[in-house]
């Protein structure tokens, strides 16, 4: 299979979406473009998609604007409020861990729609963060089993 790079018309492609790119479109929009215009990429896939895009565009040196990847504002977030993401930061642990003590009930939030999707804001002033985080640290209380073997079975005077 052929590499982008090994296509005779690789740098037409490259020098189209950057002047897409330069016209202000955003690499889904980009995509949507270059596919209407008949561009192939070079394999597995029949159509250019948004993360395609932006990997043509990171060859050509554009580093693409974070903010132009983020989602929208939060509409009406509170003090002391975040996302599940940030808090997983903030206590430098696993997002799944913080959505875990959610889903448990060990924490306030409140789910907001922002971009077409439900998210949660996770409520943690500097008391609860604190609380977290000692939470985070605590030893996890594992049941302990015995191991049993024949031995301890044919001495043991229950049976």
């Amino acid at each position: 299979m052929a590499r982008l790079e090994q296509l005779s018309y690789y740098p037409e492609l490259l020098e189209r979406v950057l002047c897409l790119h330069q016209q202000g479109l955003g690499c889904r929009a980009i995509a949507t473009q270059l596919n209407t215009e008949q561009w192939r990429p070079a394999k597995r896939r029949a159509t250019f998609n948004g993360p395609m895009v932006a990997n043509l565009l990171a060859r050509q040196g554009v580093c693409l604007d974070a903010s132009a990847r983020r989602q929208p504002p939060w509409a009406d977030r509170q003090a002391h409020e975040w996302s599940i993401k940030e808090l997983s930061r903030q206590l430098e642990m696993p997002s799944a861990t913080v959505f875990s003590w959610l889903y448990k009930g060990q924490l306030q939030a409140r789910q907001v729609e922002r971009g077409g999707h439900h998210q949660w804001l996770v409520w943690a002033d500097a008391a609860e963060l604190e609380r977290l985080r000692v939470q985070r640290d605590a030893p996890r209380r594992w049941t302990q089993h015995r191991r049993v073997d024949s031995n301890d079975a044919a001495n043991d005077p229950v049976s």
